[in-house]
């Protein structure tokens, strides 16, 4: 178990209690690395160990001076605590209680990032970066890191990356996947049914550069036109949806100001109990592709592939992407029609 203190970090390690100091946490290293002494080598690491060093390279930011809030917080065990309670045996009335303690402390990392990026942006200390990044692969980290959140409530979380859309751009790839998290977000937590798709495609390209529309559509709740126009403004979110599924009303505001950072523009369409569309648009130089990689798919060039999907968007998006690689395809709704078509 671990505890922060003016003089360092409390760790449990095999031989016993010992003390970090915050001159070791911040050479450089994380805890793991500084207790690799004491833990086994061969065995792979426990929830403990990895939440000492997370725990330990957070502290050695607040050392640095370099820490956010939320490093603070890490730090003070709020986050990782109630994990290592979880990963013990807990009887199920214990694990009922731990576990909105952890969906509290999320929760609170979420709200105190939320105020300091709009707070940084305010106070005009947010650089946008500008480097080559794959944006393909950008756009599949955030249907992955939000994948588990969408099939908790049965929601389809599709990624359409439209055929002619360019992979390899340049730009903020952070700041698009924080965009883009926050619009996904939004729309699985006010979705109870139906999907969620993230449409990446290609608007156009001039002198070089694309631009790219980058669209998040849900079969959610939906809003109204008048809450739509004020829902890019801070702190603003209708009070019913607040006290239901909670937030601060700032991700929308932080994502307007993003895009806008970023050289574009972001609107949405809504309507109530059918649901919304968010979008963005950016225009991004086009880099080059990496040397010697091949083009997608193209091991399946020439094959049959049939996708049996009971999802209609899903089996539009998975027939649309095959077919750009070439590929033969039959989409069918279920196995009954999978079975028909094989013995016929």
């Amino acid at each position: 178990l671990l505890n922060v203190g003016y003089g360092g970090l409390l760790s449990a390690a095999p031989g016993g209690m010992r003390t970090l100091s915050f001159d070791e946490l911040g050479a450089g290293k994380s805890v793991g690395e500084i207790l690799s002494g004491e833990m086994d080598r061969e065995a792979a690491p426990s929830p403990g160990q990895i939440f000492v060093a997370s725990v330990g390279e957070a502290a050695g930011r607040v050392r640095r001076g370099e820490a956010r809030l939320s490093d603070l917080l890490q730090a003070s065990g709020i986050i990782g605590m109630p994990a290592l309670l979880l990963s013990s045996e807990l009887t199920p009335s214990q694990r009922k209680f731990a576990e909105p303690i952890r969906r509290s402390a999320r929760a609170l990392l979420s709200i105190v990032d939320d105020v300091l990026d709009y707070s940084k942006v305010e106070a005009g200390q947010l650089t946008i970066e500008a480097e080559p990044f794959d944006l393909m692969l950008a756009c599949e980290d955030v249907a992955e890191l939000l994948g588990t959140r969408a099939s908790a409530k049965e929601l389809a979380l599709v990624l359409r990356y439209a055929p002619g859309t360019p992979r390899h751009v340049v730009g903020d790839a952070g700041r698009i996947r924080q965009v883009l998290m926050n619009l996904v977000g939004n729309a699985i937590k006010f979705t109870e049914s139906g999907h969620v798709v993230i449409d990446v495609a290609a608007a156009g390209a001039v002198n070089g550069s694309a631009t790219l529309r980058f669209a998040v559509e849900d079969t959610g709740i939906g809003v109204s036109e008048e809450s739509l126009e004020r829902s890019f403004a801070k702190y603003q979110q209708e009070k019913a949806a607040g006290k239901r599924y909670g937030g601060t009303g700032l991700g929308l505001a932080i994502s307007k100001q993003l895009v806008e950072l970023m050289g574009g523009s972001i609107g949405a369409r809504s309507v109530p109990g059918k649901g919304s569309r968010f979008q963005f648009e950016l225009t991004l130089p086009v880099a080059a592709a990496a040397a010697g990689s091949e083009p997608m798919g193209a091991p399946l060039q020439g094959r049959k592939v049939m996708v049996v999907e009971e999802s209609a968007v899903v089996r539009r998006v998975m027939h649309e992407m095959l077919t750009s690689w070439g590929v033969h395809v039959s989409a069918l709704a279920d196995g009954a029609q999978a079975i028909e078509v094989l013995e016929a």
